[in-house]
């Protein structure tokens, strides 16, 4: 058999998922909509609403924010686009996928359409997730090395595996959806710090809807799509480990390494944010006269913006981290925004910044030095980031993630959520 047939026979098998699966899909969904509803009125949300609104598409599935219904693949597009907007969402460290921004909006329109059970909507998440990230690993690290947005690629097929376990397939057809998905597969890293990095996870959304659309209309996918001779692996990777991919499947549950953001940024950023916040407390910010940061050479690879002039840009720029964490003892979407990117304070702290890059630090992790005008030095090693699975944030710290996004609006994410027959 081939992969595409063996996952998707383990996404349609009949199955009671186990509690922690369970809670982690409760997870991943929460934190997609507090996300969305939050940048709902961003502007590459607006505008892309606007162009769907012109499409005047059947009103099949929710947009979140808006109460208003379009198409099923178009509310896959724009609720992704919302929650990715921020750069906030969950995160698979081994493969860096953001399964949340994709795999949700299509999960959940998809329930719309069908008029599915909020039982088939987790089980819809949990494989989408699981699927995506399997493969991701199996195609690491060389995928992302390339160029590839893992987010936009891996995220296509887990949307397309959520859709169609949502829409009650038979496994023939999750294998076909699966396999159209994976040969649509586009997105890659240059888009990072730029308006259209949103867009991503939501068109990828939208194709995992589309691939099961068409699977269950009776178009057929190469059935060896990820592992053949012109699949996705040999095209975008430089090997495909499909023992990686099958592993303990269904036994073992990937998924349960995925981890929330406390910080609105690049992931590999927030050990950098943690030292600067615990030096904070030691350093008088404006008497700073030099920091060192000694990090893994990933960190300016994805990051290494060292001027931001944007949020967007700001995001990915370890440069803004080191300083918006001395400084604010914070890393929120106020840390992120245009205004404090152009802040003078923040501009002079960041041109303080200099890197050690050495493969010895984790990615996960760094050590920060700060010097004063007095000669005074301190000094703190952060190993497990916040947030990270060693050191994972708590249902308290991501409902408090919530509620500082959405502020007196948190009880419109309680009434989705009920509305979805999930809870909070």
């Amino acid at each position: 058999m081939s992969v595409a047939e063996r996952l998707a026979e383990f996404a349609a098998q009949p199955v009671r998922l186990r509690d922690d699966v369970t809670q982690m899909a409760k997870q991943i969904i929460s934190n997609a909509m507090a996300l969305a509803l939050a940048s709902w009125q961003s502007e590459p949300a607006a505008i892309a609403y606007e162009l769907v609104e012109s499409f005047r598409t059947p009103e099949q599935s929710t947009v979140w924010g808006r109460n208003v219904r379009v198409g099923v693949g178009w509310a896959a597009l724009l609720n992704g686009i919302a929650v990715h907007f921020e750069d906030y969402d969950d995160t698979h460290m081994r493969t860096l996928l953001h399964p949340g921004p994709v795999i949700v909006p299509a999960a959940i329109a998809m329930m719309e359409y069908c008029n599915a059970s909020s039982s088939a909507l987790l089980e819809g998440v949990a494989f989408g997730t699981e699927i995506a990230m399997r493969i991701g690993n199996g195609i690491s690290p060389a995928h992302y090395e390339r160029g590839w947005h893992v987010t936009s690629t891996m995220g296509r097929i887990g949307a397309s595996i959520a859709a169609a376990r949502v829409a009650g397939l038979p496994a023939e057809r999750i294998g076909n959806a699966l396999a159209i998905a994976a040969l649509e597969t586009g997105g890659v890293t240059a888009v990072l710090g730029t308006m259209t990095k949103p867009f991503h996870p939501g068109k990828a959304a939208f194709d995992g809807i589309e691939a099961v659309l068409l699977a269950q209309r009776g178009i057929a996918g190469a059935p060896r799509a990820i592992e053949g001779e012109f699949g996705l692996a040999a095209l975008t990777s430089d090997h495909v480990d499909v023992e990686t991919i099958l592993d303990g499947l269904g036994e073992r549950w990937e998924l349960l390494t995925n981890s929330f953001k406390p910080y609105a940024c690049g992931l590999v950023s927030h050990p950098i944010i943690d030292a600067a916040i615990e030096l904070r407390k030691r350093i008088v910010p404006e008497e700073i006269v030099r920091i060192d940061v000694t990090a893994h050479p990933l960190v300016l690879d994805l990051m290494g913006k060292t001027d931001p002039q944007t949020g967007l840009e700001s995001k990915f720029s370890a440069y803004h981290c080191a300083a918006i964490g001395l400084l604010y003892g914070a890393g929120g979407p106020q840390q992120f925004s245009d205004v404090c990117a152009r802040d003078a304070r923040v501009c002079e702290l960041r041109g303080k910044v200099a890197f050690e890059l050495t493969g010895d630090v984790a990615v996960g992790a760094a050590r920060m030095r700060v010097h004063d005008r007095n000669g005074r030095s301190e000094d703190v090693e952060i190993r497990h980031a916040t947030g990270s699975i060693e050191n994972p944030m708590s249902t308290t710290q991501l409902e408090a993630k919530a509620r500082g996004l959405l502020g007196d609006r948190f009880g419109d994410l309680q009434a989705l959520l009920a509305g979805y027959g999930l809870t909070s």
